[in-house]
């Protein structure tokens, strides 16, 4: 989306254009809830008898945003846990910001808040 709208910036904008909105930020937050283990792992039922347990260390839940087309939210799972705090993993500058502002890398540590099994780490953006 920087590169857009940089682009509009420079094609489309006046020099004393204001963007809006002028920026917003990317959350992330640890989460549990069973429901979502649920539709992102291999059920029991459906592996004809085979050991599928050790593929859920392998299992994507971020490939279920997908999903939204298919009336699935995580705001409607009852059983969903914010498991860490939610915290700022990045602030985007619509007014100003270029592709070259976002680090290559970045490392967060999150700190569970309570026991239990981590299904998902949720995304959010402001």
């Amino acid at each position: 989306m920087l590169d857009y709208m940089a682009d509009a910036r420079l094609r489309l904008g006046q020099a004393d254009c204001l963007v809006v909105p002028r920026g917003g930020a990317q959350f992330a937050q640890l989460v549990a809830s069973e429901s979502l283990a649920m539709v992102s792992s291999v059920q029991t039922q459906c592996s004809l008898g085979f050991d599928l347990s050790a593929i859920g260390c392998l299992q994507d839940t971020g490939k279920i945003f997908f999903s939204k087309q298919w009336g699935f939210r995580l705001n409607t799972l009852n059983d969903l846990v914010g498991m860490s705090e939610r915290i700022c993993i990045f602030e985007a500058d619509f007014q100003n910001g270029d592709r070259r502002d976002i680090p290559a890398i970045q490392n967060f540590k999150l700190r569970a808040t309570r026991p239990g099994v981590i299904h998902a780490v949720m995304a959010s953006w402001e």
